[in-house]
């Protein structure tokens, strides 16, 4: 057994904010997608001082992104990752909106790797199967590294 801080949060169902979050994105999917803006242009590590920097709606879509991107990689793409809760927000993600399951499988972190990126590299196979079995992974899409996870695959047996 992996030996984790006892401040590593395991989450066995999707958060209420991550379930808003999803929403939301579900609903702006086309455009977000049409932006083409990719989630690490946005400064969201900045802190803002209330009412110094207008709302934008670009803005509100890096937030949006940001709360499903944190919550989806901490349960996602760990080591100690566990295929039950990851199938739980794959069930939850499927039933919101079929298309939001394929962004969000596929949602690059800011080195463009994605959950079945991490789960290869972490030799984490029954998580990767997941993913792979919900047949909407872009199994071909590079990291920044140009290592798509299918190359990973191949690295890792």
């Amino acid at each position: 057994m992996v030996d984790l801080p006892k401040s590593f949060p395991f989450r066995s169902k999707p958060s209420e904010d991550f379930l808003a979050a999803c929403q939301l994105l579900s609903e702006h999917l086309p455009e977000i997608r049409s932006t083409r803006r990719a989630l690490d242009s946005c400064d969201l590590g900045l802190p803002r001082l209330a009412g110094t920097v207008p709302v934008t709606p670009w803005c509100l879509q890096c937030h949006v992104l940001s709360v499903v991107s944190q919550e989806w990689f901490q349960v996602s793409s760990h080591k100690a990752s566990r295929p039950e809760v990851v199938a739980a927000y794959l069930g939850t993600l499927g039933d919101v909106r079929p298309p939001l399951l394929e962004a969000v499988v596929n949602l690059p972190d800011r080195n463009g790797n994605t959950a079945l990126h991490y789960s290869v590299s972490h030799s984490n196979f029954p998580v990767a199967k997941l993913l792979l079995d919900t047949g909407q992974t872009w199994s071909q899409c590079p990291s920044r590294r140009q290592t798509g996870a299918q190359g990973l695959s191949r690295i890792h047996g």
